[in-house]
């Protein structure tokens, strides 16, 4: 009975969210931040996620030869 509980809760929380989706130029100024500042530091000075931070860095080498201003380089 709780865990049904947490589940319908759960939902109703992720009702109201929304995923956003970031240009590559934005994906590669987070990478370069991170990397002279760390992870945790960029990701409270941009307002995103850490795990979106390591993710990006991670597929660096993607984003990079994306245009700019593409949004189409997203997790899947």
């Amino acid at each position: 009975f709780k865990v049904a509980r947490l589940h319908i809760r759960h939902a109703l929380v992720m009702e109201n969210t929304r995923r956003n989706a970031y240009a590559a130029a934005f994906k590669l100024k987070a990478i370069n931040l991170a990397i002279k500042q760390g992870n945790r530091a960029t990701a409270r000075e941009l307002g995103i996620n850490e795990s979106m931070v390591r993710r990006w860095r991670r597929q660096r080498e993607e984003i990079s030869q994306c245009k700019k201003n593409d949004k189409s380089f997203q997790r899947k």
